[in-house]
């Protein structure tokens, strides 16, 4: 009979997680919220995500091909 998560094993995944998550926040443009989507409909982030890329000075003219680049870079810094 296999055995249920307990909370000190959910505890430390959340932990490294969080360790993790906040070494990749500390690369330089690496930009987390890439990963956020939209749930329904295009899948993709939000005008904001990319608003903010701009305000920052990055050209986002083509936004499906800035926002791969960005998720590349968020799974390039997590692998690290």
């Amino acid at each position: 009979m296999a055995r249920a998560k307990g909370p000190r094993k959910v505890r430390r995944y959340d932990n490294a997680f969080k360790v993790k998550a906040v070494k990749l926040s500390q690369l330089p443009g690496v930009r987390v919220t890439a990963l956020v989507v939209h749930k329904h409909g295009d899948l993709q982030p939000g005008p904001g995500f990319f608003e903010l890329a701009r305000r920052l000075g990055q050209t986002t003219e083509d936004i499906e091909k800035f926002w791969i680049q960005e998720v590349k870079r968020v799974f390039a810094g997590w692998a690290k």
